[in-house]
């Protein structure tokens, strides 16, 4: 999987794979040049061989020289990054084969236990110097799926062993005695033996190649369900947040209500604060003019009852002109009643030169009379209409009034 497929499902830093170049191969040694991005705080290097760690390259350490090898030897060599949350990358496979030595059979000593040592290279001068062309190396990345096209490798390092810039003598078979033959079945034999060795580290590789592509498999399926995990919780929290969020709106339109009722009741106690000093301001104004209605009831209630018996007595007053005037009327009654007997006795009788004088006098008391009981009338009426407006005034000022 790539680096940056990694570093999105993990979520974390991962260091930038890093690359060598080869600078130099002799019979024991081989010098590299690290080549990477920029160098971060906190990474480490490791540089390991067939497999094996041989040690970490120091803050600096840009070139360095892996010794200690054995000659005519076929090496596999890796660099690892590794930063300080512990993620790790690996490098391209290095591969390189050393230079036989001058034995003939240009094969390892078995009893060679000496370990695999780095030396720094602090300038391209330090680097041992090589009297042949290095073989050609091919590259395969350690963290990739893909297989290896194994119909592209190359020839054994044992085809290296005389190059065209090489002094050696030409071979000759036809007449060059058993030396040759012994010099040609040593080759034949390393050969094979470099045969068996690639077979053996193919064999290792692919083994290696499909339990790194197992572990990955398998930490890739941890990190689906990781993600899968962390996708359900961001769910969850997102349904949470939109509920919070809900009732934080709930909550916030509670709490304006709640402010502008306040609000509201704040200024009704300011006003009923205002009221009240106005009114205790005003109570002195009050208890003054309830002293004052008082005595104007007072006053009133005497001045009623004044006119009262003076409506009174003007009633009694006019009730008797009343019944004088209903006495003369009922006596001007009766005497026009005996003028009207008179009258029709005088009617039948021969009429007498002073008999009609009497009926015009007689007329002119009856109007008189008329008018007089008319403005009789009209007289009570008034004294009545005044009574009844004196005890209206009577019984409102005998009413409590409180102040």
């Amino acid at each position: 999987m790539p680096v940056d497929d990694l570093v999105k499902i993990l979520g974390v830093e991962v260091p930038v794979p890093p690359s060598a170049t080869i600078l130099s191969v002799t019979a024991d040694s081989v010098s590299l040049s690290l080549d990477v991005p920029e160098r971060i705080p906190g990474t480490r290097y490791t540089v390991w061989a067939n497999g094996e760690s041989i040690a970490d390259l120091h803050h600096g350490e840009l070139a360095f020289t892996v010794t200690n090898l054995n000659p005519g030897q076929r090496y596999i060599i890796r660099i690892v990054a590794t930063n300080a949350g512990g993620y790790a990358t690996v490098s391209d496979s290095i591969r390189v084969s050393t230079e036989a030595s001058g034995q003939t059979d240009g094969v390892k000593d078995p009893a060679s236990t000496v370990k695999p040592a780095i030396i720094p290279c602090k300038a391209l001068a330090d680097l041992p110097s090589s009297t042949v062309q290095p073989p050609a190396i091919q590259r395969e990345h350690s963290g990739s799926f893909s297989k290896r096209n194994n119909t592209a490798r190359r020839a054994s390092p044992a085809t290296f062993l005389e190059t065209p810039g090489s002094t050696a003598e030409p071979l000759e078979v036809n007449g060059a005695g058993n030396d040759n033959v012994s010099i040609l079945t040593a080759k034949l034999q390393l050969i094979r033996d470099e045969l068996v060795e690639v077979e053996k580290q193919e064999a290792d590789e692919e083994q290696e190649f499909q339990t790194s592509q197992a572990e990955l498999i398998e930490r890739r399926e941890s990190l689906r369900q990781q993600l899968k995990r962390r996708e359900d919780e961001s769910g969850d929290l997102r349904k949470t947040v939109a509920s919070l969020e809900r009732e934080h709106t709930v909550a916030q339109v509670k709490k304006t209500r709640a402010e502008k009722a306040l609000s509201d009741l704040k200024s009704k106690r300011e006003k009923l604060a205002e009221d009240t000093a106005r009114w205790q301001s005003e109570i002195p104004s009050f208890v003054e003019d309830t002293k004052r209605y008082a005595d104007q009831k007072t006053q009133h209630a005497s001045e009623a009852t004044e006119s009262i018996t003076a409506i009174r007595q003007e009633g009694e007053a006019d009730q008797l002109a009343m019944r004088t005037v209903e006495e003369q009327i009922r006596q001007t009654g009766i005497r026009i009643k005996e003028l009207e007997e008179e009258k029709t006795s005088l009617e039948e009788a021969p009429q007498e030169d002073g008999l009609i004088e009497r009926q015009r006098q007689a007329a002119q008391e009856d109007a008189e009379w008329s008018q007089r009981l008319a403005d009789l009338q009209a007289r009570w009426h008034d004294a009545f209409v005044a009574m009844n407006q004196a005890q209206s005034v009577c019984r409102w000022h005998n009413n409590d009034w409180t102040f």
